[in-house]
C-alpha cells in the first residue's frame, strides 16, 4: 500500500505556478507538512528531491502564508477604519440610500453604528417619516452641515452649496 502525495510546485512553467499558489492558499502549516513528509517517504530513490527544490516548496508556502496574512491584518483595519468613520457620524444627519427598495434615498439622523457579520451598519431616524432605518455605512451618500442643504462629505455625491452663501 502505497501513499501518494502530489504537490507539484517543481514543475511547470508560470502558469503551472500560479496554479500550484492558488492551490496550497487552502493549505494550512500543518498539511503542508504532513504532504511533504509523505513525498519525501514516497519519491524515487533513484531520483530524490534535491534540496533546493524542498526548499522552495518551503519558501513558496511560507510567500503564501505571509501573504493571507497581510489580507487578513488589512482587512481587519478597514474595519476598524470603517467604525471609526461610522461612530463619527452619530448625532449627525446624513442622505442615504435606504435597504428598502421602496423608499430610495432618504434624510436622517443616525442614532447609532455596529458591525454585523463583518459589515459597518447604521441606525438612521427618517427626517421626513420619524421610521428607524437600517442602512449600510457603503450605502451613505453624503454627510448633510445642520446650517443648510451644505455637502460636508459624500462618495459618490455631487458637492452642494448653499446659494445665498458668499465666498
Amino acid at each position: 500500500m502505497g501513499v501518494t502525495a502530489n504537490v507539484g510546485l517543481t514543475s511547470g512553467g508560470a502558469g503551472a505556478s500560479r496554479a500550484a499558489d492558488q492551490g496550497l492558499a487552502a493549505v494550512d502549516v500543518s498539511q503542508f507538512l504532513d504532504l511533504l513528509i509523505a513525498q519525501l517517504a514516497n519519491q524515487d530513490p533513484l531520483s530524490p528531491l534535491e534540496n533546493d527544490q524542498i526548499l522552495a516548496q518551503v519558501s513558496q508556502l511560507r510567500n503564501i502564508e505571509s501573504s493571507n496574512k497581510l489580507v487578513d491584518t488589512l482587512d481587519q483595519f478597514l474595519l476598524i477604519q470603517q467604525i471609526s468613520g461610522a461612530s463619527g457620524l452619530i448625532g449627525k444627519q446624513i442622505e442615504a440610500l435606504s435597504q428598502d427598495p421602496n423608499v430610495g434615498r432618504f434624510e436622517g439622523k443616525v442614532e447609532t453604528a455596529f458591525v454585523d457579520s463583518g459589515k459597518v451598519f447604521l441606525t438612521v431616524i427618517d427626517k421626513v417619516t420619524g421610521d428607524e432605518r437600517l442602512v449600510a455605512l457603503e450605502n451613505v451618500t453624503a454627510v448633510l452641515s445642520p446650517t443648510g442643504p451644505e455637502t460636508v462629505v459624500g462618495p459618490g455625491s455631487v458637492l452642494e452649496t448653499d446659494q445665498n452663501s458668499t465666498a
